[in-house]
């Protein structure tokens, strides 16, 4: 028996492997575990890019009613203004 660590005895100069008491690699459970995160993380990163691809449509929709909101208000103005006297500057439109 030889002085192994702290004075602790050994019996094979082999003990390192002696501790690790399974074979490399991964169990069946490890990798079906891992499977099941990987999984998750993928269907979270699809819902996030529907919900971006749902906000731009939407965003889309907003932008063209804005600006037929604005045409609508613009021609209602021009309709319902008098005709701007040649001496006056022209108004800002805003």
């Amino acid at each position: 028996m030889t002085a192994g660590f702290w004075g602790l005895g050994q019996t094979s100069g082999d003990s390192l492997r002696s501790v690790s008491r399974r074979p490399g690699g991964f169990t069946q459970i490890e990798i079906a575990i891992a499977a099941v995160v990987l999984a998750v993380g993928i269907l979270g990163v699809f819902a996030s890019f529907a919900f971006a691809i749902q906000s731009t449509r939407f965003s889309g929709r907003m932008t063209q009613a804005v600006t037929w909101n604005r045409q609508v208000l613009e021609l209602i103005r021009s309709a319902t203004s008098p005709s701007p006297s040649p001496c006056l500057p022209p108004r800002s439109r805003v």
